[in-house]
C-alpha cells in the first residue's frame, strides 16, 4: 500500500518557507513531528528514508518480530570484528538491527515499555545534564501514556489519555511459575515502572488489541492529515548543510534524484544513536582528525557550455556512475527555497582532466560517535518436562491463527517476552542505586525450526547445527542482560559515500567488570531454576558448551561461564550515547542539554543517541520520552504542568 501522505509532496519548493525539519520518523522522530505541528503556524516536514509500515503485515503481529529483521525494513548493520567477544559469531561480528520505515525501530522492537530507573536521570543531571533528572523527565513519561493495565490506572506513577497504549503480556502457563519462583527467592512483585524497579514485574508493552502500537501508529496515525505536516518516505538524507556555523538545510535523495531543501527554522536530527553520528559526521560535525581522514577523489573536466562537469571516481549516492551537471540556483539559496537538482547526462564534457582531493569540511570538532553504550545480552535455555511455551510449531496451528484472526488473541498478540526481574549487584564495592542486570523470562521454545528462522544471530553454522541438536519444542529461555557495562564503544565513518554503513565498534566485554556481573546474573538464573515452581518442570540446563567451544573448562566455574559469554552475549539492540548530552564545558558532550549541537545554530540532535548514560532497561520508552521533551524545549513550552502537579508529592 503505497502511504497516501507521501502522495501530497510534489511541490517542495512551494511549502517550506517556515520550516522545521524532522530527520528520522523513529522513536523520537515521529513524537516531535506530532509535537511541532500542534502548532497550525509551523510547518514540518518528516523525512524518513525507508517506507510506510502499512506497506507489511507482519509490523502489526507482535509475535512475528523475529520476521521483520534482514528484510528492507530493517538497516542490517554489523559490528566490526570484535576482540573480546561474539567468538561463536561469524567473522566474530554481531547483527545489529536497526528500522528503516515509519514507527524506525519501534516497529520493529519487541515493544518492552520500560522508563529506567530513577537513579539513571538523577545520575545525568549530577554530570551536568540539566533539567533532565527523574522529576523532570517523569512528567513527559506520563503524558505519553495511556495505561491499560486496570491496577496501575489509577496509580501516581503512571496515567490516562496520552498517545502510547501500556498492556501487560502474561499469555502462557510459564507467567505464574516465573512470579512464583521469583518469589520464592525473597523478590517483591513490583511495578516496574514505578516507585522502585528492582523486583519481580510482568512486562509492560506498548501492544494494544492484540496489535503492536508502535511510534508511527500512535503518534502519526492520529494526525497524518494536518494540513502543515507533510511526510516523505524513501527520502534519504545524505548530509545536513552547514554555512557559517548555521544549519540551513538537508541535501537529500529520493526517487534517484538529488534534492537541496532550505530551513527557515531548525534542522532536528532523530536518525538514531548509529544513523545521527554518521550523518553529523558526513555534514563535518564530528572529531576532526576521523573527518580529515575521509577523501573523496573527483576528476574534474571543464566543458564549454558554461557547466562544470564532474565525474565521479567513486560510487555516487545515486549509485550510478556518469557525469553530473550542477544546476545553477546556488547563488540565490539564501533568497528562495531552492532545489539544486544532480541529473545524469550523456552529454561528452571537453577539456583538460585534473584529480581534485575534496575532504569533508569540519565545522565542529566534537566528539561525535563516542562513549557508546549498549546492553549485551547472553542466554540460558531450559527444557522442561510439560510442553507450556509457544514453539514454531504451535504457530502453525490453524487454530491459534483462526484465534488471532477473529479476536486478536493467543499467542500472536504478545511477543513472547513475559516478566522481568531487575536487580543490583552483590558484588563487593558496587554501591549503585539502579540495577546492574535485568533477567528476562522469554517464553518462546529456541527449537530446531526456530533456529533455521528466527532471529538473525550471525552464529557460525557448526554452532547452529550443533545447537539445533540440542533444540526441543518444551523450553523456556532467561536471559540476562547487562544494564550498565563498563565497556563503551564508537561510531566512526567507513566512508565519505552515505550509503556505506559506518564502522560500528561496541567493543564488548573488554573490561572484566562487565564479566563479573554477567555472571552474577547468571547465578541468579540458577537460583530461580532450583526454585520449587521450576523444579515442578524438571527444569534442566540446555548445554551450549561444544567441541571445541568452553568444553575443556571445567563445568560451571566461572571460567566455564566466562568462555560462554565471551562466546555468545550479543546485543539486546540498544546503542546509545553517540551523541551524548552534557553541559557547555564538557569535552565528552556533542549536544547540550537542550539537545542544541555544541557550537552549531539551528541544529538539535533528539533520539536515544543523546542519552548521558544508557538507562536500565529497554530503551524505546526512554527515547519517546526524549521526543515529547525535545518538542517542548523547540517550542519553549512547558506541557506537561498538571503531571507536575500530579507528581509533586512522590518521594523524592
Amino acid at each position: 500500500m503505497k502511504d497516501q501522505k507521501d502522495e501530497k509532496l510534489p511541490n517542495l519548493r512551494e511549502i517550506y518557507f517556515s520550516i522545521l525539519y524532522t530527520l528520522g520518523a523513529g522513536s523520537a522522530g515521529a513524537v516531535i513531528a506530532n509535537r511541532l505541528s500542534e502548532d497550525e503556524n509551523v510547518t514540518v516536514l518528516l523525512l524518513e528514508a525507508g517506507g510506510s509500515e502499512l506497506d507489511h503485515n507482519y509490523i502489526k503481529v507482535p509475535l512475528a518480530t523475529p520476521l521483520l529483521q534482514e528484510t528492507d525494513i530493517d538497516w542490517s548493520y554489523y559490528t566490526i570484528p570484535q576482540k573480546a567477544s561474539c567468538k561463536a559469531m561469524k567473522e566474530q561480528r554481531s547483527y545489529w538491527p536497526r528500522g528503516r520505515v515509519l514507527g524506525g525501530t519501534s516497529s520493529i522492537n519487541h515493544m518492552v515499555y520500560i522508563r529506567g530507573s530513577r537513579h539513571d536521570y538523577d545520575q545525568w543531571e549530577k554530570e551536568g545534564v540539566v533539567g533532565w533528572g527523574y522529576t523532570d523527565v517523569l512528567p513527559y513519561f506520563l503524558k505519553i501514556e495511556d495505561m491499560k493495565i486496570v491496577q496501575l490506572s489509577n496509580s501516581t506513577y503512571h496515567s490516562t489519555g496520552g498517545y502510547l497504549p501500556i498492556t501487560e503480556s502474561k499469555v502462557t502457563d510459564l507467567s505464574n511459575l516465573y512470579q512464583r519462583a521469583a518469589e520464592e527467592l525473597g523478590y517483591k512483585v513490583v511495578d516496574q515502572n514505578g516507585e522502585d524497579m528492582i523486583g519481580f514485574s510482568y512486562v509492560q508493552s506498548n501492544i494494544f488489541g492484540g496489535e503492536r502500537f508502535s511510534t508511527s501508529t500512535a503518534y502519526i496515525r492520529p494526525i497524518i492529515n494536518r494540513s502543515n505536516l507533510h511526510i516523505s518516505t524513501n527520502s534519504f538524507v545524505t548530509k545536513i548543510l552547514i554555512t557559517n556555523k548555521t544549519a540551513r538545510g538537508i541535501e537529500m535523495i529520493k526517487n534517484g534524484q538529488k534534492r537541496i531543501l532550505l530551513a527557515r527554522k531548525e534542522v532536528i536530527l532523530s536518525a538514531g544513536a548509529v544513523n545521527s553520528p554518521q550523518l553529523l559526521m558526513l555534514s563535518g560535525i564530528g572529531p576532526r582528525e576521523h573527518l580529515e581522514e575521509h577523501k573523496v577523489t573527483y576528476r574534474t573536466l571543464r566543458g564549454t557550455q558554461g557547466n562544470i562537469c564532474i565525474q565521479v571516481t567513486q560510487r555516487t549516492p545515486t549509485r550510478n556512475q556518469g557525469t553530473f551537471i550542477y544546476s545553477r540556483h546556488r547563488e540565490h539559496m539564501d533568497e528562495q527555497i531552492g532545489e539544486i537538482y544532480i541529473q545524469v547526462t550523456k552529454r561528452t564534457c571537453r577539456g583538460t582532466q585534473d584529480n581534485i582531493y575534496i575532504q569533508i569540511e569540519v565545522h565542529a570538532d566534537l566528539p561525535v560517535g563516542e562513549n557508546m553504550e549498549d546492553h549485551p545480552m547472553f542466554f540460558m535455555k531450559y527444557n522442561t518436562k510439560e510442553d507450556l511455551s509457544i514453539s514454531v510449531k504451535s504457530t502453525q496451528s490453524w487454530w491459534n491463527m483462526l484465534q488471532y484472526y477473529l479476536t486478536r488473541g493467543g499467542i500472536f498478540s504478545f511477543s513472547g517476552m513475559e516478566a522481568i526481574i531487575f536487580d543490583k549487584s552483590r558484588i563487593k564495592d558496587m554501591h549503585t542505586l539502579y540495577p546492574d542486570y535485568q533477567l528476562m523470562f522469554f517464553s518462546i521454545a529456541l527449537d530446531k525450526a526456530f533456529l533455521e528462522n528466527g532471529l538473525p544471530l550471525n552464529y557460525n553454522d557448526s554452532v547452529v547445527k550443533v545447537a539445533q541438536t540440542r533444540a526441543f519444542s518444551n523450553e523456556f529461555t532467561i536471559t540476562q542482560i547487562l544494564l550498565h557495562p563498563k565497556s563503551t564503544g564508537s561510531i566512526k565513518l567507513k566512508s565519505k559515500d552515505p550509503f556505506v554503513h559506518p564502522v560500528i565498534d561496541p567493543n564488548y566485554l573488554s573490561n572484566h567488570h562487565d564479566i563479573d556481573i554477567f555472571i552474577e546474573a547468571i547465578r541468579k538464573t540458577q537460583e530461580l531454576a532450583k526454585s520449587k515452581a521450576l523444579r515442578e518442570l524438571d527444569a534442566t540446563l540446555n548445554r551450549v558448551d561444544f567441541p571445541g567451544i568452553c568444553d575443556e573448562e571445567e563445568f560451571d566455574s566461572d571460567t566455564y561461564w566466562e568462555c560462554l559469554i565471551r562466546h555468545y552475549a550479543v546485543t539486546v539492540y540498544h546503542p546509545s550515547c553517540t551523541c551524548r548530552m552534557g553541559d557547555k564545558d564538557d569535552p565528552t558532550a556533542v549536544v547540550d542539554s537542550k539537545l542544541r549541537v555544541k557550537g552549531i545554530a539551528n541544529l538539535r540532535v533528539a533520539d536515544a543517541s543523546v542519552m548521558r548514560h544508557v538507562t536500565s532497561g529497554n530503551t524505546n520508552s526512554p527515547s519517546i520520552m526524549i521526543g515529547e521533551k525535545a518538542a517542548d524545549l523547540i517550542r519553549g513550552k512547558d506541557t506537561v504542568m498538571t503531571f507536575r502537579k500530579q507528581i509533586k508529592h512522590l518521594k523524592p
